[in-house]
């Protein structure tokens, strides 16, 4: 095995613990940060925050409803660290990666879809409590640019799978 392989799996792994230890200290600091100071840091929306410190409106129900951000998060790093994972096996084209990246993708664009859809919800139903709304609706040009080369890299990973099988066809 070539040491760029053996390189690139060390790294992985090295990575997919690095990514684990941060997302684990983000999630503390959320929760925290709910628990005891009664914030929510990770949906950013000045109507929300209205909301929240209402006493008109449950924090429960707005918890409830921001919570699916923290899971698309959570399961968005679940993919992340299982295509590391098998990066650092040397598996680095298989149809297992193909679909990581597949999944990881798609989690990402519901979870824009769902921020999208929140921030517009607490806008209506904030002008329904209180009478005025003023959405502001941000869409990160930057991410949509990293969706689509992530899509290309899906492509490019599917790709060479299939060259792969066909060189071993030839042999």
């Amino acid at each position: 095995m070539s040491q760029t392989i053996e390189k690139i799996q060390r790294r992985s792994g090295a990575i997919r613990i690095a990514v684990i230890a941060v997302t684990l200290l983000v999630l503390v600091f959320n929760l925290y940060q709910v628990a005891v100071n009664n914030q929510i840091n990770y949906f950013d929306s000045e109507l929300f925050m209205v909301m929240w410190e209402s006493e008109q409106i449950s924090q429960l129900i707005l918890f409830v409803l921001s919570a699916p951000i923290l899971i698309f998060i959570v399961a968005a790093i679940y993919w992340v660290c299982k295509l590391l994972s098998l990066f650092e096996q040397g598996q680095f084209f298989s149809h297992e990666c193909f679909r990581c990246f597949i999944n990881f993708i798609l989690l990402k664009i519901a979870s824009t879809i769902y921020y999208i859809a929140l921030t517009l919800g607490i806008g209506f139903w904030h002008k329904a409590m209180f009478g005025d709304a003023e959405v502001v609706l941000t869409i990160d040009f930057g991410e949509l640019i990293t969706l689509g080369l992530l899509a290309i890299v899906a492509y490019l990973l599917k790709a060479a799978k299939e060259i792969e099988d066909e060189n071993k066809e030839f042999i």
